[in-house]
């Protein structure tokens, strides 16, 4: 390839690189795209958009995460927005509600999809059920609750339907076609029972009419003092319990495992070094003995003793005629005959032990050297 062509390439290239560049820009444009995003708030509260509406309307709101601390807290309120219900609900929980709704609560439920055998403790006097959804071609449904001025436009499109065994109680008032909505008169309150629980929660309050309707509920019965919103049945982790009912134990816990490890470590301490497991030799263990009993009280007398012994057992079996001798003879013949000190085979064989190692060292030597010659 010669040089002139391969110019030419390089010219093409760069060319259709600027081209490509320029058309890019002309003719497309940079639009940006709102992605919806789900706050940690919002994903561990499914009805956190429909109480944070309410205090915007300017009515006072609390939620709790399970009917146990609802019921609890019952008497503050005017208003129960119970959109989801298990079996699991006891009938002390059941009963409790009933009472308060007697006196002029409102509440607002959904009803629970049961066979007709089963029964719901709450709304069993009504005999009311929840049918599973069906499609249908109205994608939308209305309501005028009392107190609205005009009807509102609920979504029914995939949202069950509520449905009464025969022989039923009345409802007060209902939806316009009588299958998603009745409320119900009990006492001086009411109980609204919805057949789609999920029309106030974050994805759908928005949607239709759903949050008027949720406004105009909570105000059946007046201005309510307050709005005790349930957000889940399901049973908070023991560590949420524990913290929301002692936090204070959070601080102790800590203190207290800490404490438990500084005191394993101190009893503990370092580890001790692996024992030896090869054996010894018998010299080590006659030696240890020997310091053992040097140690002892009158441990060195009867060391010199022991040999002192073993030399007269021999000098009785080799030479009888010493051993017959006074003790200051027997140590001169001794003498003479291995050529040895007069004194120190006298001082290592009569003279009283002494607690000098060196001088009980080399009397040892000398009984030990006449066992051998003898």
């Amino acid at each position: 390839m010669t040089r002139t062509v391969r110019y030419l390439l390089w010219f093409i290239a760069v060319a259709a690189a600027v081209y490509g560049a320029w058309w890019w820009l002309t003719h497309m444009e940079r639009r940006p795209v709102a992605m919806p995003r789900q706050t940690p708030e919002a994903a561990a509260n499914p009805l956190l958009a429909a109480g944070l509406f309410l205090e915007k309307q300017g009515i006072k709101t609390r939620t709790v995460d399970m009917m146990a601390e609802g019921t609890a807290q019952l008497s503050s309120a005017s208003v129960l927005l119970l959109p989801y219900r298990s079996l699991r609900q006891g009938d002390k929980d059941s009963a409790a509600i009933r009472r308060w709704v007697e006196n002029g609560g409102v509440l607002i439920t959904g009803a629970l999809r049961l066979k007709d055998e089963e029964n719901d403790p709450l709304l069993d006097a009504f005999a009311i059920r929840r049918d599973t959804p069906v499609k249908t071609q109205d994608k939308a449904g209305s309501v005028q609750p009392p107190g609205s001025p005009r009807a509102l436009a609920i979504e029914t499109h995939y949202a069950d339907r509520v449905r009464q065994l025969p022989d039923a109680v009345a409802p007060l008032w209902q939806d316009q076609s009588g299958e998603y909505l009745r409320a119900f008169a009990v006492g001086r309150g009411q109980i609204v029972v919805m057949g789609d629980p999920d029309w106030f929660t974050n994805k759908w309050l928005q949607q239709r009419d759903h949050a008027e309707l949720l406004w105009r509920l909570v105000e059946l019965n007046g201005p309510p003092s307050q709005v005790l919103i349930v957000s889940s049945l399901k049973m908070p982790r023991w560590y949420v319990l524990f913290w929301k009912k002692t936090p204070l134990g959070w601080v102790v816990l800590p203190l207290l495992l800490g404490l438990l490890l500084w005191r394993a470590v101190r009893r503990f301490g370092p580890l001790l070094p692996e024992p030896d497991l090869s054996r010894r030799s018998l010299l080590e263990h006659i030696d240890a003995s020997g310091r053992w009993l040097w140690r002892q009280e009158g441990g060195a007398f009867r060391l010199l003793q022991a040999a002192r012994l073993v030399l007269r057992q021999r000098m009785l079996a080799r030479m009888p005629e010493w051993a017959r001798l006074p003790q200051h003879e027997l140590a001169q013949r001794i003498a003479r005959r291995f050529k040895l000190s007069a004194d120190e085979v006298d001082r290592a064989l009569n003279k009283p032990v002494s607690q000098n190692p060196h001088d009980f060292a080399s009397r040892l030597r000398i009984l030990q050297f006449l066992r051998k010659k003898l």
